[in-house]
C-alpha cells in the first residue's frame, strides 16, 4: 500500500496492561467456554513483533523465557516489543503519526483534526466523536461499565510492575512513549543533519 498512512495509538505500559488484564478478569466467567490460560499466553507470545536488527532482541523469543511467562508478563513483553518496532520504523524513515490514547480521549476534536491532516482525509469530526461517545460493547462483558468494575489481583499488579521494569530496560525504553518516539531521527533527518 504505497500511499497508506500509519497511525500508532498507544497507552502507557501500565494503563495498557491493566486494560487487557481487566478484560481478562471480565472474560473469566465465559473464558472456560472458549480458551484456557495457555491459549491466551500463546496469543501474546506466538507472534512477538521484533524490530531490526532482530538479532539484538532474539532473547525475547527464547522458548525458556516464554514458557515461564505469566499472562501480565507476556502482555508487557508484547507492548515493549511493539513500541521498539515503531521506534525502529521511524528510524527507517517511515512516517508514523503517534498519539497517546489519553490525548484522543481528552482532546477528541483536536486529535481527529491531527488524524485528518496526517491522512489527507476530510475532517468529519462529528462521525468519529459520535462513535467514540457510544459504548460499542454495551450489554456485553466488554462494556465500559463492566470493565470499569473489574479488579486486577494484587499478585498480577506486582507482576506487571516487575516485568515492566525488566522489559523496559531490556528494550531500552526508559522514557515515556512520546519522548521515545519524538527522540528518534529518521533516515532523512540524519541525512539532513
Amino acid at each position: 500500500f504505497p500511499n497508506s498512512r500509519t497511525i500508532f495509538l498507544y497507552r502507557n505500559i501500565k494503563e495498557n496492561v491493566d486494560s487487557f488484564m481487566r478484560v481478562m478478569v471480565s472474560f473469566t466467567r465465559q473464558s472456560f467456554l472458549f480458551t484456557g490460560e495457555s491459549e491466551m499466553l500463546e496469543y501474546w507470545t506466538n507472534d512477538i513483533p521484533l524490530p531490526d536488527p532482530v538479532g539484538k532482541y532474539r532473547w525475547a523469543l527464547n522458548p525458556s523465557l516464554l514458557k515461564e511467562m505469566s499472562l501480565p508478563g507476556s502482555i508487557v513483553l508484547n507492548w515493549c516489543s511493539t513500541v521498539a518496532c515503531i521506534k525502529a520504523y521511524i528510524e527507517q524513515g517511515i512516517e508514523i503519526l503517534h498519539m497517546d490514547y489519553k490525548v484522543l480521549v481528552n482532546s477528541p476534536k483536536e486529535s481527529w483534526q491531527r488524524i485528518a491532516d496526517f491522512t489527507g482525509l476530510p475532517n468529519l469530526e462529528e462521525k468519529p466523536l459520535e462513535a467514540y461517545n457510544k459504548d460499542s460493547q454495551a450489554g456485553a462483558f466488554l462494556s465500559r461499565g463492566i470493565l470499569a468494575k473489574a479488579k486486577i489481583k494484587k499478585k498480577d499488579q506486582a507482576i506487571i510492575e516487575q516485568e515492566s521494569i525488566k522489559f523496559l530496560a531490556a528494550f531500552d525504553l526508559q522514557r515515556t512513549v512520546e519522548e521515545e518516539l519524538n527522540s528518534v531521527k529518521g533516515v532523512l533527518d540524519r541525512e539532513n543533519d
